[in-house]
């Protein structure tokens, strides 16, 4: 056995130099914050090789976290400032720590040195590891690392001088070690028995249970804690083996489901091939109808054509002998008249026919005046009938109305005949009705109608151009500009054709705070648009403002850009402020107009400010109150743009309608004004030319007198002629007038025959020209495609007799069901089945990010039926067959993984596990606590891992055979072997789940602290006992458990033999009784272990029962003092017999019946 003699802290906590002898079981006794951890801390610090990922600073004061303290902590001498400890400083700046363990072989007497060495500064964030090393041959003191100085001073010395002093003393010496792990497994080594090395890894997690152990209620808990080694099953390889599979498996889903979807793109091609071929097919068929009916439609037009020649040539026949006939009547007429003419009846009638005919002229011409009175009358009805000059002047409108009634009877249309026998009456009511109108009076109203046809025309060209404005307008919103008025626009105009660059204010501005826009458009009113140009032509653009009339540029305003650089910035609360712009002219002009003008809210604050605004439009300036009217449009920025847009087109509407009620207003002022005008022209000209309804009346009726009086003597002299030639003459005019008609009959049925002729052959060329050509291209056109179809000789073939059997009616209906279904497919199906192609072939394009070979112009159906297939076989003969044979391989490898890496591990843990309770019992048999009880540890399968612990057993059989993710008979779905497989996928199959509940091990079982007698009978178990029996008796078996364990990691289970054997508790025996210790002490003992525990004040008295070493350790403010007793077995067996709470009630009852007693004899005796 290797036992820890001593502990050499030099600059470790409050520690300047300290040389600590030690042997067998040692406790360090202390109050709390002494420095006993301190002491523990130093030895963990050398037995990890300062390796922080295994330390656990101040184990007694930790719950679940990590101590804040750090070795620089220690280095330093950090001490806390308050009971929290979240304030400390160090008690020294620079420190040079050794810590070294003394190790002796009891047997040999040999000595084996640990130690590490650190420099640390408060300069510096982290301390500095000098050296790990081993010293061995004897035990290094004080001496050895301080350096003595003047007035008993010492220093401590660098690593280099005392590795150089401790080699001067034929000490063995090692400071090679690359790592914390490299020094922690040679310094295990140099403290085990032969042939026996401790695990490095197995010890730490030994030494670190007894070390961290704290009072545990859960046997369970207290095994899988402290009892058990940490599993190293890990499941990453099947883990990447099930990503690996699952991600070949993904991919081989991805291409099937590839595959699937281009055949449902070649299943889409090929309807679509199919639905053109049926298209090609019934083009063909209705182009050869069309074809068929054109060649029939050509032969019956042949033979109509053919009809009409010969009916034609007939007509023509008849006209000829009609006209022939005609020709010999007019022959004999002629004769006949010739004789009558020459007779000298017939030649006085003649002259008395001119004369009459010249009466006819004349009269005719005695008729011109009348149409004047005629046209000024029809005027006259009509402005009577308008009502046009009632209501301004009614006496006249009376007038004239007297002339419409006088009118009627008079019938002054009728005297183109005869003149009536009442005539002059009549005329002379109507003369007097016209001579009553003054003309005069007609010339007011003339001129009132004018002028009032002026102004309506006027404002209809007002309402006209307000409309253009509109528009224009809009066009400026759409532009990202402001409305602006008709005369801002036109200077606008006129500024940009003199080449003068101009803005409107309302385009470069905007209103920040719209609370306060249209205070800010009504203050500025009209200068919202005021144009802005730049300095040096402000006066150019003056003079052509000054040019203009009022009229043209009404209400425009030009900025004066030439006091900009004079202008005072606005007032802080203006309404300027709240109108913003990058425009130094437009900033300089808001500043002068309304930058001394003050936003208030209030009638007070209005009152009280010399030039102050509300929002609601109530100003104040010259001592004067007033609302500003509203601004109507919103012009100030780009902020109501939407609103302005609406209330342009709301008036734009309007404005059309009235334009529309202005117009018709106008056209009827005009027709007023034209009839005005006709009738003042048609009384000027009558009275001008002195005409009367009775002077034309009475020269018409003389015309008429000598006109009866002529043809009078025409009959009479006519009546002298032959009345045989007469007779004749009316024979043969009325032959010429029946030959004249059967001719003119004949000829028109001639004419028409050749005409319907003329038309049916024109019809038929232009039959022929348009049909022709365009139905024989058409047919052999449709019949070309058909070549590409194997069946298409046998189409043709069947339809072609079909075509010709087929008559007329059932030709046409044949080809109206062709055509409605070409239309069908072609306008319908045609359209659906391509939208269908290209949904599925998008739809494979972003569901498999593919990228097609060709553009979407070139996508037909042939193109795209080609790449499909092509892809398809790609996947289906090369990638598919890849990808499965990778799945079965990696299917080999994860079940491979799934049975070596979990499964038979865990099997072997199991196995672990018993080895390690059957070795605690071997310890724990035959062992008596308490005079009555025997401890045994249990395992027993954790129900919720039942399945598991199943799968596990049944995994050793030879023929098992489970692969993961496998499709399973549905009879086993429910078997504990196919629960667990299937817990195992669900995790697995995670990245992100938890993998403990399957990796570790010791959560497969729950375990128990049996209490049994003598003869192995169970009495009770610790867990039934929980809360029932003291803290002592509750926890003992843990700390039995503890030491057996760390017995086990260091004794050779063969041999016996043993080498280091320190167990350290900090504060860890708290809870148990006296006896409790003792019972714990002697096992630990017996075991071979050297105990070093860490306890308070309060136990002292039962540790110097058992402890061979007591270390006293106190502390006052900085400075730790530290007092080592060795007490002999005498010692501790006197301070046992005298302690009350060894000898328990009984004894103490005993011992003091027996001091009565004896008192009792020795009375009895003296007397």
């Amino acid at each position: 056995m290797i036992e820890l003699r001593r502990v050499i802290l030099v600059d470790w906590y409050l520690f300047r130099a300290e040389q600590i002898d030690l042997a067998g079981m040692t406790a360090l006794i202390g109050p709390n914050g002494a420095g006993k951890s301190a002491i523990i801390d130093a030895a963990q610090t050398v037995l990890t090789g300062a390796n922080m990922h295994s330390i656990r600073f101040n184990a007694s004061a930790q719950s679940a976290s990590r101590s804040k303290r750090s070795i620089r902590d220690y280095c330093l001498g950090v001490v806390s400032l308050d009971e929290k400890g979240e304030h400390s400083e160090p008690t020294r700046e620079e420190g040079y720590t050794y810590i070294v363990l003394g190790f002796v072989d009891l047997e040999s007497g040999r000595a084996t040195n640990l130690g590490v060495a650190f420099s640390a500064s408060a300069s510096r964030s982290e301390e500095k590891c000098e050296a790990r090393f081993t010293v061995r041959g004897d035990l290094i003191g004080l001496d050895d690392l301080l350096e003595p100085l003047d007035a008993g001073e010492v220093e401590t010395r660098q690593w280099y001088a005392v590795r150089q002093l401790l080699r001067s003393r034929d000490l063995e010496v090692e400071d090679d070690y690359g790592s914390a792990t490299d020094f922690v497994a040679e310094s295990l080594r140099m403290l085990s028995p032969a042939s026996f090395p401790l695990d490095p890894r197995r010890f730490i997690k030994a030494f670190r249970n007894a070390l961290l152990l704290k009072p545990v209620d859960n046997p369970t808990e207290f095994v899988r804690t402290y009892v058990l080694d940490v599993p190293t099953i890990r499941v990453d390889r099947l883990r990447r083996s099930i990503e690996l599979y699952r991600d070949l498996t993904r991919k081989i889903e991805n291409l099937k489901a590839q595959t699937a979807s281009l055949t449902q793109v070649q299943r889409i091609v090929a309807r679509v091939l199919d639905n053109e071929r049926a298209i090609q097919i019934a083009e063909w068929q209705v182009a050869r109808i069309k074809w068929e009916r054109f060649r029939r439609e050509v032969r019956e037009l042949q033979g109509e054509l053919k009809r009409l020649r010969a009916d034609a040539e007939v007509k023509s026949q008849q006209a000829v002998q009609a006209a022939a006939r005609q020709s010999r009547i007019e022959v004999d007429l002629s004769h006949v008249e010739l004789t009558l003419k020459t007779s000298d009846g017939e030649q006085l009638a003649l002259m008395y026919e001119a004369d009459r005919n010249l009466a006819i002229a004349e009269r005719e011409k005695a008729l011109t005046p009348l149409s004047i009175i005629s046209r000024l009358v029809r005027a006259i009805e009509s402005l009577t009938e308008r009502r046009v000059v009632a209501g301004h002047d009614d006496i006249l409108h009376g007038l004239l109305s007297a002339i419409v009634l006088a009118h009627k009877p008079a019938a002054l249309t009728e005297w183109r005949l005869p003149v009536p026998e009442t005539w002059q009456t009549h005329a002379a009511h109507l003369d007097q009705a016209l001579t009553a109108v003054a003309v005069d009076r007609l010339g007011s109203i003339q001129r009132l109608a004018a002028d009032t046809h002026f102004r309506a025309q006027k404002e209809a060209h007002d309402i006209q151009e307000r409309i253009d404005q509109i528009d224009e307008n809009l066009k400026r919103l759409d532009g990202g500009l402001s409305p602006i008025e008709r005369g801002t626009s036109a200077l606008l105009q006129a500024l940009e054709v003199a080449g003068i660059a101009a803005e409107p204010l309302c385009d470069i501005v905007d209103v920040r705070d719209q609370k306060w826009r249209v205070a800010a458009e009504a203050a500025l009113s009209w200068s919202r648009e005021a144009l802005i140009v730049k300095p040096e032509r402000a006066v150019d653009a003056l003079e052509i403002y000054r040019r203009g009339s009022d009229e043209v540029y009404r209400h425009a305003e030009v900025v004066n850009t030439t006091k900009t650089a004079k202008t005072r910035p606005a007032d802080k609360g203006s309404l300027a402020t709240v109108i913003s712009t990058d425009n130094p002219h437009a900033r300089a002009f808001l500043d002068f107009r309304l930058g001394r003008l003050m936003m208030v809210d209030t009638m007070d604050r209005l009152l009280a400010a010399e030039n102050a605004i509300t929002a609601d439009r109530m100003m104040q300036s010259g001592r004067t109150v007033k609302r500003l009217s509203h601004p109507g449009i919103l012009k100030l920025g780009r902020a109501t743009v939407e609103e302005t847009r609406r209330l342009l087109t709301e008036d734009r509407a309007e404005l059309l309608e009235r334009l529309g009620e202005k117009a018709r207003t106008a056209l009827r002022l005009k027709e007023d004004s034209g009839l005005i005008d006709e009738v003042v022209r048609g009384f000027e000209e009558m009275r001008a030319q002195g005409i009367t309804c009775v002077s034309i009346g009475g020269l018409l009726a003389d015309h008429d007198r000598k006109i009866a009086e002529l043809a009078a003597n025409i009959d009479e002299a006519r009546r002298s002629r032959d009345p045989q030639l007469v007779e004749k003459q009316a024979r043969l005019q009325s032959q010429l007038s029946g030959a004249r008609s059967a001719r003119i009959s004949a000829e028109t049925a001639w004419k028409d025959a050749h005409g319907e002729e003329k038309k049916i052959e024109g019809t038929y060329e232009k039959f022929v020209r348009d049909h022709y050509v365009l139905l024989r291209h058409e047919r052999r056109a449709s019949a070309k495609p058909l070549t590409l179809y194997t069946a298409s000789g046998s189409e043709s073939a069947k339809f072609e007799p079909i075509v010709r059997t087929l008559v007329d009616g059932r030709l046409s209906e044949q080809l109206e069901a062709l055509e409605i279904e070409l239309r069908r497919r072609a306008r319908e199906r045609r359209p659906d089945l391509q939208r269908e192609l290209g949904v599925a072939l998008q739809k494979h394009i972003q569901q498999f990010s593919v990228s097609l070979p060709f553009s979407d112009k070139e996508a037909t159906a042939e193109v795209v039926g080609a790449w499909a297939a092509r892809e398809r076989q790609r996947l289906e003969a090369h990638e598919l067959v890849k990808y499965e044979e990778q799945c079965r391989n990696a299917a080999g490898e994860m079940t491979s993984a799934f049975r070596d890496d979990l499964l038979h591990r865990l099997h072997d843990a199991f196995e672990g596990i018993k080895e390690t309770l059957a070795e605690l019992n071997r310890h724990l048999k035959d062992r008596e606590f308490h005079g009555r009880d025997y401890y045994v540890f249990r395992s027993s399968p954790d129900p919720a891992h039942a399945d598991m612990l199943q799968l596990v057993q049944d995994s050793r059989r030879p023929d098992f055979q489970l692969p993961l993710f496998a499709e399973r008979n549905a009879d086993d779905a429910d078997t504990p072997t196919m629960r667990a497989v299937r817990l195992i996928e669900t995790i697995l199959a995670n990245p992100e789940a938890k993998t403990d509940e399957i990796e570790d091990p010791r959560k497969y079982f729950n375990f128990e602290v049996f209490i049994q007698d003598k003869a192995g009978k169970i009495r009770s178990s610790l867990s039934s006992r929980a809360g029932t029996g003291s803290g002592g008796e509750g926890q003992l078996p843990f700390y039995i458990a503890i030491g057996a364990s760390l017995a086990a990691t260091y004794r050779n289970r063969h041999t016996g033999a043993t080498g280091l054997a320190l167990a350290i508790f900090d504060e860890a025996f708290n809870r148990l009784d006296s006896k409790a210790i003792c019972a714990c002490s002697d096992f630990m003992r017996e075991l071979g272990l050297q105990i070093v525990v860490a306890t308070p004040d309060e136990k002292r008295h039962i540790f110097m029962e058992v402890a061979d070493t007591i270390i006293n350790v106190n502390r006052s403010d900085n400075l730790v003092m530290v007092d080592t007793e060795h007490l002999s077995a005498k010692t501790r067996q006197a301070l046992t017999e005298i302690d009350p709470y060894r000898k328990g009630f009984d004894g103490f009852k005993a011992e003091l019946i027996a001091n009565a007693d004896a008192k009792d004899e020795q009375k009895e005796a003296a007397e």
